[in-house]
């Protein structure tokens, strides 16, 4: 599964995380975007991401969420505060 940083940015069909996401189910999205909540590692700091793709805002590396160049290059916590 892809990682992404908040709900609504899952790549496609099944890749929701949370209950709370599309047909109220983990994984059960009906398409693209309708995921729940992040996959992506949890963590509390900007700069906190375990790895590459897992940084947060806009204003973290690369300058899109989730596509940091490495470890502790993140934005913003994770998930994404909106």
């Amino acid at each position: 599964m892809d990682k992404h940083a908040c709900k609504g940015m899952n790549a496609c069909k099944g890749q929701g995380a949370c209950k709370s996401g599309d047909n109220g189910c983990a994984g059960k999205n009906s398409c693209k975007g309708h995921g729940g909540c992040a996959t992506a590692a949890h963590h509390a700091c900007k700069t906190h991401n375990a790895c590459k793709g897992q940084g947060g805002c806009k204003s973290g590396n690369n300058g899109c969420a989730g596509k940091n160049s490495c470890k502790g290059k993140g934005g913003c916590a994770v998930p994404v505060k909106h």
